[in-house]
């Protein structure tokens, strides 16, 4: 999952005078760099960096770690690595006060100063010589992660034997928010989609499907406000080649349609493609359950809308434990070598 970072100027400044804390802070930001799971909170004007980049470009110590963490502040600053977001507020040398407006729109985990202690649970602060506990937050982020509303499973996470890390559905959703808060595009792609709605089962699927899409899309509302507008949702799906035939643009803007009124704040975008497995003699995939968008993601478990199964005897449904890791965009296998596109809306 991602995690957001504030970093205080001043302090960052403070600890550009001697040598060695020269080299502390080089190693805070290539510790950053090699990382694909953070998020680094730009303010309205990018003061903050540019007053880190200013400052750390008159340091006369040169090694090759102060000039590789030089390199990596200025893709910050220009916004070339798809590990930063430029928000709406503005700086104006005020920490405190930036935090303040911060918490009224946006979301942060870190914040990376000596003058602000712990403010609650979900954001933590650190020091510039804890660049290696930085590291291990950040890699315990990106391992597999259990989603369940099971009180016996939730209860691993008190076997310390046990690493499972198990979440419920109410935390899980403000993992997705903060993952894709800075994405104005989100890419799902689910073999069974398109399969789910032409098989025989279709009712149900779809019944489940509609819950499931309502908790996502809950889940990631609150991003067009952040945008200000409609987020765009591409959805990738598939038919075997057996079945191509039976694609058609009826049945794609049927599902559109049925995505539009779950929830209507969304732009919705759906691909059918040629979707076999891979084999030695053909290029293709199993199911390929992700999430991500221009800032990394999830391989989930399930389809990333596969939440809910339905009792039917009570007829009632329920949520059904799932799980995700996180996937860095760069390392994930482009859904246009699946196969070629049969239908889109």
């Amino acid at each position: 999952m991602n995690v957001n970072i504030i970093i205080d100027p001043e302090y960052i400044i403070s600890n550009l005078k001697k040598d060695t804390d020269i080299l502390r802070v080089a190693h805070l930001f290539l510790t950053l760099k090699n990382k694909s799971n953070i998020i680094i909170i730009q303010d309205k004007n990018k003061d903050i960096i540019k007053q880190i980049q200013k400052k750390f470009a008159s340091c006369e110590f040169e090694s090759g770690e102060t000039q590789r963490a030089r390199v990596f502040m200025f893709e910050i600053y220009k916004g070339t690595n798809n590990l930063d977001f430029v928000t709406q507020v503005e700086f104006n040398n005020d920490l405190d006060k930036f935090i303040d407006n911060m918490q009224d729109n946006y979301p942060f985990d870190i914040i990376i100063t000596n003058k602000i202690q712990d403010q609650n649970k979900n954001v933590k602060t650190f020091k510039v010589e804890e660049a290696d506990k930085i590291s291990e937050l950040l890699e315990e982020k990106s391992k597999k992660h259990y989603v369940s509303n099971n009180k016996n499973t939730i209860n691993l996470n008190n076997d310390k034997k046990n690493k499972t890390k198990v979440l419920n559905f109410e935390q899980y959703k403000d993992i997705l928010f903060k993952t894709f808060w800075c994405s104005n595009e989100i890419t799902l792609i689910a073999k069974e989609f398109y399969d789910a709605y032409k098989g025989k089962n279709s009712d149900l699927n779809m019944s489940e499907y509609k819950l499931g899409f309502k908790y996502l899309l809950e889940c990631l509302e609150p991003i067009c406000s952040i945008h200000k507008k409609k987020v765009n949702i591409l959805l990738i799906t598939g038919e075997k080649h057996r079945y191509k035939e039976r694609v058609n643009k009826k049945d794609t803007d049927f599902l559109k349609s049925y995505l539009e009124s779950i929830n209507n704040n969304f732009l919705f975008n759906i691909k059918v493609i040629k979707w076999d497995a891979g084999t030695e003699r053909h290029t293709g995939l199993a199911h390929g359950r992700k999430i991500y968008s221009d800032y990394g993601g999830f391989d989930t478990e399930y389809a990333p809308y596969e939440f809910y199964k339905k009792d039917q005897k009570k007829n009632e449904y329920y949520f059904k434990d799932t799980a995700f890791t996180w996937m860095d965009k760069k390392n994930s296998f482009e859904w246009s070598k699946i196969g070629p596109i049969l239908q889109e809306t």
